[in-house]
């Protein structure tokens, strides 16, 4: 994906028909994410936006926004502005709605990289996500005791460090290669003893690691299933790709629009410590399409 989309991005009427199309079916997702969230009764009230899961659901929203918030910064009619910026708006509203702490982690890392990168003005955007959220807490009583369930860290916590040390273990017996992609896991708990088994059942974990498969990490996950050698090789060609890109665009005259990219990207990578992002296709695909994105605006 990235590879294309590098050298697809060269010309920029494709940067524009991408940021465009990207936009579009971030106001779709917007839109039936409010009819999920009203008529779908099947997994309290849950926004799943077709991936099963409220988590990829919001990553998806947060890793799409980059695309209206770069054309906000253009010189459109107030409509489309409104538009793109109702889309945002109801994001934000969805992601607060689905009460996800690694959403929030990501959100609170974008606008810390808007404020601290950008400009002191974006201060304004952070005062109006607590405004957002302290509505919808205020007329949403099902959306404020699921953040007051999230004050209970212990369980969550617990299971994440088990996780970390499971996936060392199972790590060490297949360091190079790894044990492959979606691989039944469960197998290597015979000879793995829980470091916390006063908190977790031995039964029920294996029974989370037969089904989840997922490591909450997508570093331990890549290192795990895909091995040391391709892990060193991918995630270094992450670091030199976002290096480069950030000194050029950071170089005056300051890319503003590359910045807001790489703050959502950086928001993303925060979330991807505490759940594996790049396994889902769609969440995968947007992440190298900006990927290549990036690397072609701090070429220009």
């Amino acid at each position: 994906i990235f590879v294309g989309t590098r050298y697809l991005f060269e010309l920029k009427k494709n940067q524009e028909a991408f940021l465009w199309t990207n936009s579009l079916i971030f106001l779709c997702l917007c839109l039936f994410g409010i009819y999920e969230h009203n008529f779908n009764q099947s997994d309290f009230d849950a926004i799943l936006l077709f991936s099963g899961n409220p988590l990829p659901a919001g990553t998806l929203l947060i890793i799409l926004s980059a695309s209206p918030m770069v054309l906000l910064r253009n010189s459109y009619s107030w409509r489309i502005k409104f538009i793109l910026s109702s889309s945002l708006i109801i994001a934000l509203g969805l992601i607060i709605l689905s009460a996800k702490k690694s959403h929030m982690l990501g959100l609170i890392v974008i606008f810390l990289c808007l404020i601290f990168l950008i400009n002191r003005k974006y201060l304004k955007f952070l005062t109006g996500f607590i405004f957002i959220f302290a509505i919808v807490l205020y007329f949403s009583d099902s959306t404020l005791s699921k953040y007051k369930s999230l004050s209970n860290l212990n369980s969550s916590i617990l299971l994440r460090a088990e996780n970390y040390f499971f996936g060392l273990h199972i790590f060490k017996k297949n360091p190079v290669w790894g044990v492959g992609f979606k691989s039944d896991l469960a197998q290597h708990l015979e000879d793995y003893k829980l470091k916390f088994p006063d908190k977790i059942i031995k039964s029920k974990y294996h029974a989370f690691i037969k089904h989840e498969k997922t490591f909450e990490n997508i570093v331990l996950a890549f290192l795990v299933e895909w091995g040391f050698l391709f892990s060193f090789v991918y995630f270094s060609g992450l670091v030199i790709i976002f290096i480069t890109s950030w000194k050029k665009i950071r170089a005056p005259p300051k890319n503003s629009s590359g910045i807001l990219i790489i703050s959502v990207l950086a928001g993303f990578t925060a979330m991807s410590l505490t759940f594996d992002t790049l396994r889902a296709p769609d969440i995968n695909w947007a992440f190298h399409s900006l990927l290549g994105l990036i690397a072609n605006i701090s070429n220009e």
